[in-house]
């Protein structure tokens, strides 16, 4: 297939629709090359599949999801009700079922790109997606590492094969999917192997999956064993040996107010306001700790300003530019 031939779906990934999705949708629909589609996928939790009022505009590009429709899924280690409690996971690790229900419904896209709510992009997103159309990755995404390189680092539920066995090590690979690319061929393969009783956290479920099944991986940006010599430390950077990611600009927590005035930098997570946020208070930690959590986000910005400074390579145009 000539990847610029291809189809491409770029999906938002949310649970709620305001101005902030709006003007997100709106900005993915102007800035991606010609050709691409953008759509709006909600999850509605344990809400009914109601279009809210002010996104009824966007209609046409806003596909909907909830609880129900995820626990339908054919899954039956995925999807077991034993892991659910009525309003969600007792686990996380299951966030890639809003995609699969997106997927399952538009079948047709060769590419998927999928983008939580608060992963900023500081630039023009066809940069960004220019940059990667040469790629044929199956799985493109951020923070990709052989499991054995982060030991330290734990996700539950660990990855089962139908037997319910974990594979070998050497097939294990962590990611960070705040930001992903999916190819058609890879989605359907998770759907098969979720059918046949394969189960886990997706950060390492997918990663793990495509190693096994000889799909291609490849890292954004990074220092990881998948990043390409071009596109190493060129989009973004963090610390996948810590449960936070951090420091860095492309992490778990804590949340970024803003993003630094840096040309084609991806950020995460930047939540906007009024929405849940994975921090944990100061005040509630013990003297020192709460010390050092306090002094923690004035560090971190001092290491991304040095990475910056002595480390970041700007990413180059693409060799080939579509217009759109």
């Amino acid at each position: 297939m000539d990847p610029f031939m291809a189809r491409v779906a770029v999906v938002i990934l949310t649970h709620f629709f305001n101005d902030h999705i709006r003007q997100l949708f709106e900005r993915l629909t102007s800035e991606a090359p010609e050709g691409y589609q953008v759509f709006i996928n909600i999850n509605c939790g344990a809400n009914s599949l109601d279009m809210p009022k002010a996104a009824l505009p966007h209609a046409d590009h806003i596909h909907l999801c909830n609880f129900r429709q995820i626990m339908a899924l054919p899954y039956p280690a995925k999807v077991d009700p034993a892991g659910w409690n009525g309003l969600g996971w007792k686990m996380p690790g299951h966030e890639d079922t809003n995609m699969l229900c997106f997927y399952k419904n538009y079948p047709d896209f060769d590419y998927y790109w999928g983008i939580e709510y608060d992963v900023h992009f500081e630039g023009h997103w066809s940069f960004l997606f220019r940059h990667f159309e040469q790629s044929r990755a199956d799985i493109l995404a951020t923070a990709l590492y052989n499991a054995a390189e982060t030991p330290k680092k734990i996700l539950n539920p660990l990855v089962r094969n139908p037997e319910g066995d974990i594979p070998e090590p050497e097939f294990l690979v962590r990611g960070f999917y705040p930001l992903f690319r999916a190819s058609n061929r890879f989605l359907a393969a998770v759907d098969a192997a979720y059918r046949m009783g394969w189960t886990g956290h997706y950060e390492v479920a997918w990663g793990t999956l495509a190693k096994s099944m000889g799909y291609e991986i490849e890292d954004i940006g990074g220092t990881g064993a998948y990043v390409k010599p071009h596109n190493r430390n060129a989009f973004y950077f963090n610390t996948p040996a810590t449960p936070s990611m951090s420091p860095g600009t492309f992490v778990f927590r804590p949340s970024f107010l803003f993003p630094h005035k840096q040309e084609n930098t991806l950020w995460h997570p930047i939540k906007p306001d009024g929405v849940f946020n994975w921090h944990v208070s100061n005040a509630e930690k013990p003297f020192p700790k709460n010390l050092v959590h306090a002094i923690k986000p004035y560090l971190w910005q001092a290491v991304i300003w040095l990475w910056f400074i002595f480390c970041r390579r700007a990413p180059r145009k693409p060799d080939r530019i579509r217009q759109g």
